[in-house]
């Protein structure tokens, strides 16, 4: 799935959020979206899958206009994972994992086989199917999060600050998996985090945010040694500094 972003801007009340925004990210590429709390990153994605949606500026899918119209058809291709999950709280793990597919009129067998496979691949265990998401730990609510955003069969992955809250080890982890599942299942992905390290782990290019702009776009290489503007040098020197 291809996406082009063009003059994106978005307010939330009387608050301008997102400015002029423009981006493209090429099928099965891998966008890293950085930058301070409250730049504008998750506000982008929101804005993408039209949560709400933008005030001004066009968004392209494949060469095609996305319009309110589509917005939903859109939403279907997508699997999104946010901080903490984002489980429906009264829903097994597998009843969270299949809300989606059952609406799309696969037969039951169908379903569970899909469900098996992705959660065999996202390696969450069985005995946590039966399971409600406060019987979970932080590690595996992300795990079962994941399979809920893949078990669909989405084109693109949107994953928003999805290992912030995790403890070192278990994210180091969850992020090794992630990224090796992403690969293998060769999807587009947008990444939204504020960890240099994450955002190089996974992404092809790293879009830096700031005041609800995009000040740069590039590879990790390219931002950390030509900065565009004092802030990304200030902010990759404040996260890469050894002590």
């Amino acid at each position: 799935m291809k996406i082009e972003g063009r003059n994106l801007s978005l307010r939330y009340q009387d608050k301008l959020v997102l400015e002029n925004i423009s981006f493209t990210l090429e099928s099965g590429n891998r966008l890293a979206l950085i930058g301070s709390s409250g730049s504008g990153k998750s506000s982008l994605i929101k804005g993408l899958i039209g949560l709400p949606s933008f005030y001004q500026g066009e968004v392209k899918v494949d060469g095609n206009m996305l319009t309110n119209d589509w917005i939903n058809r859109f939403r279907r291709r997508v699997g999104y994972v946010i901080q903490g999950g984002g489980l429906f709280p009264h829903l097994t793990v597998k009843e969270n994992a299949l809300v989606l597919v059952r609406s799309m009129s696969l037969a039951d067998d169908d379903c569970d086989k899909r469900f098996t496979m992705y959660a065999e691949l996202a390696q969450l265990e069985s005995k946590l199917f039966p399971l409600y998401p406060h019987q979970l730990s932080g590690g595996q609510k992300q795990r079962a999060a994941l399979v809920r955003a893949l078990v669909h069969e989405p084109e693109l992955l949107i994953l928003d600050e999805p290992f912030s809250a995790l403890d070192p080890v278990i994210r180091y982890t969850l992020q090794r998996d992630v990224k090796a599942l992403i690969a293998s299942l060769k999807k587009s992905l947008i990444l939204v985090t504020h960890d240099l390290n994450e955002a190089k782990h996974f992404a092809d290019q790293i879009s830096f945010m700031h005041d609800g702009k995009i000040l740069q776009t590039g590879k990790f290489l390219e931002l950390k040694e030509n900065p565009k503007h004092k802030l990304i040098g200030e902010f990759f020197t404040a996260q890469l500094a050894e002590f």
